[in-house]
């Protein structure tokens, strides 16, 4: 397209849109999904269609530009960040279905957008002439209240009485939402569920993830930019977690912000001294995660310029690994326990800011009662379940017991889980 932004353009109307997204960050968390506004300001600025088809309206950029976009979004708000990665993520994945799929959904709005359930959840799937008939329910389909389409995965009947993953191409009609996201993590992401009736989808609307992993997706022939030619395993989870490492880098400033006014004002108590020692550490870490994401985005582009084949990309050392998105995600969760673990002093009736924007929009974590003469920490679990986790930005941890939080010291355990809302990617 003639009229197409350029990579740094994009990624300015990012960082321009989030302060916006911060202002309705409460919003968003009671409506337990992304504000209208927020939705209109992402078609507007073209941040849904980043990897979108030119051919439909999109800019057909490289994966580099949506994780640096996402990271800038996610600065503003962790939630409403998350969604507007998921609408454009989608978008790339719409682009690799059959072209009359792509023209269902495209052909009478460029602006259309998808929620998504990749993993099979056992549901029922008949083969019927022509396509498939659906029913079931699917969960996290995160922004679906913004969506005309929704992506569910499922087994599917295959040849020899086998079932083959597919994906299925869903218009808004044949759903119903279940509104069942209540949550205090990542909770204006609307990622609720999805509820099929004996849906019926087109053959053209479907298609099985053995083509998109061989690099065989029709969609692929049709569209020319080098994003449509990477393998999705393993490349397409740097997005998120440019998510999850934006949350990270704005945790970061923000307390930053709140200890210098601390320190201004005469007000840090004794004990606090090693502080400014953890939050250099915080600083290092996000910036560490945020170069080695963009760094392997922009390589596994490179080799894609390359014009090596899509099948053989994943053979090539460092391209298309899950590697550096894991390990930008853990490097974020690191950071964000080794920082809001730190001991400072209570103030009895007196909310502190910092922890009230960063508990209520982003980490879902709240203040644990301190005894008094003590100091307490600023990272205390909030959730019901037995196991005691709680979810921050999308990396999973597990609290120590209170002698443990008073030290300072937050165990974890097992590997991150998937995000909240991310249809059980990881």
């Amino acid at each position: 397209m003639n009229d197409s932004p350029s990579p740094q353009e994009i990624v300015a109307r990012a960082r321009d849109l989030a302060p916006r997204l911060r202002e309705r960050s409460a919003q968003a968390d009671g409506l337990r999904r992304v504000p209208d506004e927020t939705v209109a300001d992402l078609v507007a600025a073209g941040l849904t269609r980043i990897v979108q088809p030119a051919r439909h309206g999109g800019f057909g950029m490289g994966w580099d530009v949506l994780c640096e976009s996402s990271m800038a979004l996610a600065r503003g708000c962790g939630s409403q960040g998350w969604v507007a990665n998921i609408f454009a993520e989608h978008n790339f994945l719409i682009g690799l279905f059959p072209d009359q799929a792509q023209r269902d959904v495209w052909g009478g709005n460029p602006d259309a957008v998808a929620s998504s359930s990749f993993i099979p959840r056992g549901n029922s799937v008949e083969a019927v002439e022509d396509g498939y008939v659906l029913s079931g329910r699917w969960p996290f389909q995160s922004g679906v209240h913004h969506t005309g389409w929704s992506v569910v995965g499922e087994l599917a009947p295959g040849a020899g009485g086998t079932r083959e993953h597919h994906y299925f191409l869903v218009p808004a009609r044949d759903r119903t939402i279940i509104d069942d996201w209540h949550t205090i993590g990542m909770m204006g992401t609307g990622s609720c569920s999805v509820e099929l009736r004996k849906a019926f989808v087109p053959a053209h609307r479907t298609l099985p993830n053995a083509l998109v992993a061989a690099g065989a997706a029709p969609g692929a022939e049709l569209n020319t930019a080098l994003v449509f030619r990477m393998p999705m395993i393993g490349f397409s989870q740097l997005a998120l977690a440019s998510v999850v490492v934006g949350i990270a880098s704005a945790m970061t400033d923000e307390f930053t912000d709140f200890a210098r006014d601390r320190v201004q004002q005469g007000r840090m108590r004794p004990g606090s001294e090693a502080l400014p020692a953890r939050l250099a550490e915080a600083a290092a870490e996000a910036r560490a995660a945020r170069l080695l994401v963009l760094d392997a985005a922009r390589a596994n582009m490179q080799k894609l310029s390359g014009r090596t084949p899509r099948r053989r990309v994943r053979g090539h050392p460092g391209a298309a690994r899950r590697g550096p998105a894991v390990r930008g995600h853990r490097r974020a969760w690191r950071l964000c326990r080794r920082t809001f673990a730190a001991r400072l002093p209570r103030h009895p009736g007196r909310r502190r800011p910092c922890r009230a924007e960063l508990g209520r929009r982003r980490a879902g974590l709240r203040e644990k009662p301190a005894r008094a003469g003590r100091y307490e920490t600023v990272l205390a679990p909030v959730c019901s379940a037995p196991a005691r986790r709680w979810s921050a930005g999308g990396a999973t941890a597990y609290s120590a017991n209170a002698e443990s939080h008073r030290a300072g010291a937050v165990r974890s355990e097992n590997a991150p889980a998937a995000p909240c809302g991310s249809g059980g990617r990881a």
